[in-house]
């Protein structure tokens, strides 16, 4: 899951090997930010985070909560055209240059990027 956190707003989008499964933005406040973020989370099930820009403590604080670990962002970026030739429904899903810039984002984390293994249970053979 690729977000963009703005004073006012946020956007996010959720993309997987076969398909893009969400984008959108929304407006927030700052008392409501980390219920907003845990909502998210919750209901897209991510298995890593990227953010652009600089992370908040409260972004933080939530993934920790939810046991997701937030990487850093790729070097480099795919462009959009390598966006949409992998995923058609592109311009549906991203209408707008910011959620453009954010399925590239997710792409490339998806692509170029480590993720450290998720442990859902414990191994007991």
């Amino acid at each position: 899951m690729a977000l963009d956190l703005r004073p006012t707003t946020f956007a996010w989008a959720v993309v997987d090997l076969a398909e893009i499964r969400a984008t959108g933005e929304r407006p927030w406040v700052r008392r409501a930010r980390g219920a907003e973020l845990r909502r998210l989370i919750a209901l897209a099930r991510p298995t890593a985070l990227v953010v652009t820009g600089r992370r908040s403590p409260c972004l933080v604080r939530e993934a920790r909560r939810a046991r997701i670990p937030v990487i850093a962002p790729p070097r480099r970026a795919p462009s959009i055209a390598v966006i949409e030739a992998l995923y058609p429904e592109t311009r549906v899903f991203a209408p707008t240059p910011r959620l453009r810039a954010l399925l590239r984002l997710a792409g490339a984390a998806l692509l170029l990027s480590r993720f450290p293994s998720r442990h859902y249970a414990p191994r007991s053979h």
